[in-house]
């Protein structure tokens, strides 16, 4: 029956393959050419993947025209992946400097056929896709027991490495494709393993892991060559490697909280020198120590430690092609040091009206980035009523508080519930209309952020001390310009 049911298949899917034209000129150019049927107006993007940021590289974003037509040209440079997202559609793509490449989508089916050069490797990726789609349902089932989890990759496995060799011995894909496109399907494998380690175990010196599990890290293939493809799946595995596998050898298991304080500081040098001992590959060497300035920079900003790892990474890497990538992400908190004007914060009052940071200049903001379901950021309310307690009846001071909470009622329901959390509050539903995302213009990876601004509307700190740490008062002060407390009213 699954024999039937696995030939029934590929002789679904195998009459959409299209024979290849001729090879494209010698050019880095890549032609696309998009024809949807029926003919509708369908928004387009095309992107490819930046191995450091996961961010788009060459990202394009149109629309077909009236007549679900449109021509496309980008320049590559290098052979590597791309995803086309043709209205709520997605699809991976291999692109090659020279393709021309015509693309039939039929928004009825859903289905995707491929002319042109580079046809036949594209046909591939769309039938995999097509597969492992109907292959993963239920596989990503956090109450899902390891045996059963094990059981249905080993079946997908199976399937898949079948279509494989079938699509090689039916088609004219090279052989160096089918391989890329193994080792591509491989590290989907070892990407499922490594949601399952994060989802049930997360901590790798939990004795429970199973080895199945455990030895996941093992199983990476560091081949630089994967390295210039864009690969999303292999991207996605060497984040979770370096963030539960190297990040954490870092400290000692027996570290105190000061001497993990005081080790933190040290961090991307600490990461890098351990990445080193384990990786001598200078291609690698080169990836890894941009990706721990890049982690760096997400977490703690530009610190002097930090900026002297991005110094160093500057001088030993001048061409690195992932200079650009550090290199914007380092500019954004240069954006966002002390004295540059603060990005403005828009969000909706819980009576339903707009509302904005600018409302508030002449006044030092103290703002408190926070959500009802975070557990750390409702702890410093009681810390914050302290400090608020100090400037009762100054009007030069503002306590903001920007609620990132999708649901909405729950917000306005702890407001309720909480009247003595005083001060001008609002909420970020990314679904409202006239809000603005502090997330990414203050670069928030994690919450409770503090920030602090002056009366100017400038930065002071967009990391600056919780309510808890009991310097907050202090801070506020300095921006005063005061030193004696304020008399309450």
């Amino acid at each position: 029956m699954r024999t039937t049911l696995r030939t029934a298949l590929w002789g679904l899917l195998l009459p959409w393959l299209f024979a290849t034209c001729q090879s494209g000129p010698g050019t880095r150019t890549v032609k696309l050419t998009i024809q949807s049927t029926p003919q509708l107006p369908l928004p387009v993007k095309l992107d490819t993947l930046d191995m450091i940021s996961t961010a788009s590289l060459i990202p394009t974003e149109t629309a077909l025209d009236s007549a679900g037509r449109i021509v496309l040209e980008l320049e590559l440079p290098r052979p590597m992946f791309a995803t086309l997202e043709l209205g709520e559609r997605f699809q991976t793509l291999y692109l090659t400097p020279g393709d021309e490449l015509t693309i039939h989508y039929d928004t009825t089916g859903h289905r995707f056929r491929f002319e042109g050069t580079s046809a036949i490797a594209n046909t591939y990726l769309y039938q995999e896709g097509y597969l492992s789609r109907q292959l993963d349902a239920g596989m990503y089932q956090r109450d899902i027991d390891l045996d059963t989890f094990i059981a249905r990759l080993d079946s997908a496995k199976n399937i898949l490495a079948e279509f494989h060799q079938h699509y090689l011995d039916s088609t004219g894909l090279s052989a160096s494709l089918g391989t890329l496109f193994k080792q591509r399907r491989e590290l989907g494998y070892l990407w499922d393993k490594q949601w399952f380690f994060r989802s049930h175990y997360y901590a790798e010196d939990n004795p429970d892991v199973p080895e199945v599990i455990a030895n996941v890290w093992s199983e990476i293939p560091f081949d630089s060559t994967l390295l210039q493809t864009a690969m999303y799946s292999y991207s996605l595995v060497l984040d979770y490697y370096l963030d539960l596998h190297m990040y954490p050898s870092v400290y000692p298991e027996d570290a105190s909280d000061a001497e993990y304080d005081s080790l933190e500081t040290l961090f991307p040098f600490l990461a890098y020198e351990k990445i080193k001992q384990t990786h001598p590959s200078p291609a690698f060497q080169e990836y890894f120590q941009a990706k721990v300035l890049s982690y760096s920079l997400r977490i703690y900003g530009i610190t002097p430690v930090i900026d002297s790892f991005y110094t160093q990474f500057k001088q030993t890497y001048p061409a690195s092609r992932f200079r650009p990538s550090v290199e914007t992400k380092y500019q954004q908190w240069v954006a966002l040091s002390p004295g540059q004007p603060a990005p403005d914060i828009r969000g909706i009052t819980p009576d339903g009206k707009a509302f904005s940071l600018r409302e508030l200049r002449d006044k030092v903001v103290y703002v408190d980035v926070w959500a009802t379901w975070c557990g750390p950021c409702v702890e410093q309310f009681s810390h914050a009523k302290k400090v608020k307690k100090q400037f009762e009846g100054n009007d030069q001071v503002a306590f903001l508080y920007v609620s990132v909470d999708q649901n909405t009622e729950a917000w306005k329901k702890y407001l309720r519930k909480n009247p003595d959390l005083t001060g001008v509050h609002i909420n970020q539903n990314p679904d409202a209309e006239g809000t603005s995302s502090v997330y990414e213009d203050y670069l928030i990876n994690g919450i409770p952020r503090f920030i602090l601004i002056d009366p100017q509307g400038k930065i002071v700190n967009v990391k600056a001390v919780a309510p808890s740490n009991g310097e907050l008062e202090k801070e506020i002060r300095k921006v005063l310009g005061r030193q004696q407390p304020v008399a309450s009213l």
